[in-house]
C-alpha cells in the first residue's frame, strides 16, 4: 500500500523560520509549502490541498487572526486543521476562540513542533479508518 505524502502549508514573513520549518519536516518524508504572506497563502491552497495549516499571527496585511477566521468559514477549508505559531502572549486564547488545532508559541522546540503537527495528521488518519 503507498503511504500518502503529507502536505503542510506554512504561512510565516520571517524567512528563518520558513526555512526551519520546511528543513526539519522535509526531512522527515512531508511536503512543505511556504509562503511569506496571507495574500499567498489562500492563493496556494486550492492546487496545493494542504492538510495542515501553520499559521503565524503577526503577518503583514490581513494577519494570522483574520486569516484562520477566513479559512473556518470557507466550505473547502474550513475541515484543515490550524496551528497558530506565535511569540503574542493571546496565541492560545486565539486558538481557542477560534477553535484552531492547536498553538506553538516561538521560541519553541523542535519537539513540541512535531508532535504538535503529527498529532494532526495521526486525527485525519483516526477519522478516515
Amino acid at each position: 500500500m503507498k503511504k500518502s505524502i503529507r502536505k503542510i502549508l506554512i504561512c510565516d514573513n520571517e524567512e528563518d523560520m520558513l526555512e526551519i520549518v520546511t528543513q526539519i519536516f522535509t526531512k522527515r518524508g512531508y511536503e512543505v509549502l511556504a509562503t511569506r504572506s496571507v495574500e499567498s497563502m489562500l492563493e496556494s491552497i486550492p492546487g496545493y490541498n494542504p492538510q495542515v495549516i501553520l499559521l503565524d499571527l503577526n503577518l503583514p496585511g490581513m494577519g494570522g487572526e483574520q486569516a484562520a477566521k477566513i479559512l473556518k468559514e470557507k466550505p473547502e477549508t474550513k475541515s484543515i486543521p490550524i496551528i497558530l505559531i506565535s511569540g503574542r502572549d493571546d496565541s492560545a486564547d486565539i486558538a481557542d476562540k477560534l477553535d484552531l488545532a492547536g498553538h506553538i508559541g516561538k521560541p519553541f522546540s523542535i519537539t513540541t513542533l512535531i508532535t504538535t503537527i503529527s498529532s494532526c495528521f495521526d486525527d485525519q488518519h483516526s477519522e478516515s479508518d
